[in-house]
């Protein structure tokens, strides 16, 4: 009796699992261009963030004493 190779309908449908770009090794490596971009615009942000802050509470700050001596 001659062996017969054992054909698998679905083998094509599988091979994506041994795809060398779902490994959890190339995901890790791969996500820290994404992550330093992030980060960097946060940063950005907070810095932003910050001086317009202080520039707000400049503002209230002068609009108080501005109230305060046309009421005294």
């Amino acid at each position: 009796m001659p062996s017969q190779k054992l054909h698998d309908p679905w083998a094509k449908r599988e091979a994506w699992r041994n795809a060398p770009h779902f490994s959890p090794r190339y995901s890790l490596r791969h996500a820290w261009p994404g992550l330093s971009w992030g980060i960097g615009a946060f940063i950005i942000y907070l810095g932003i963030d910050a001086v317009t802050s202080r520039m707000n509470a400049h503002d209230k700050h002068i609009e108080t004493k501005e109230s305060q001596a046309q009421t005294g």
